[in-house]
């Protein structure tokens, strides 16, 4: 076929080559934003590991001193008061895993923003594939015809 028609034949390689070459670029970033989605993963897993041990310590510390103080209104004061420290522990760790969230659903839905856009250009390479190998097929047979009309006119000229 390259032997007949050299220039389709490039074009057809050209399209392949930078098809080869954005499947390659979108596999890579596919990859970037896993990996990115695993890190994020991770400092979520950290942070929610710190805090559960942040609130023991507080609940620990609270049970400590509610034990050693005899005074009630005391008692109750500084029950009250790591009671909110704990609170607001509980929600730095839920606004921090909000955020978290936010940001991984921001990254999936770049990612499947990438693969559409991929699998569009796939799609539009390959009808232009399948467009150039019709003509290839149409042009092999006008050359079919011409071989065979070629080779009647010479066996008219012989007799």
């Amino acid at each position: 076929m390259s032997k007949f028609y050299p220039e389709l034949a490039a074009q057809l390689n050209t399209i392949y080559s930078q098809y080869q070459d954005s499947l390659n670029t979108h596999t890579q970033q596919l990859a970037q934003k896993t990996l990115k989605l695993s890190q994020i993963q991770a400092e979520i897993d950290r942070i929610h590991e710190t805090a559960k041990t942040e609130i023991s310590f507080l609940k620990k510390k609270l049970t400590d001193l509610s034990l050693s103080i005899y005074n009630q209104e005391d008692t109750q004061m500084i029950e009250q008061k790591l009671i909110q420290e704990i609170s607001e522990a509980q929600f730095l760790l839920s606004d921090q895993k909000q955020r978290e969230a936010s940001q991984i659903a921001k990254i999936e839905e770049l990612i499947i923003r990438k693969q559409q856009t991929l699998d569009e250009k796939k799609g539009a390479y390959q009808t232009e594939i399948q467009h150039l190998m019709g003509e290839i097929h149409e042009k092999q047979m006008l050359a079919g015809e011409l071989s065979g009309l070629h080779s009647r006119s010479f066996s008219h000229s012989d007799e």
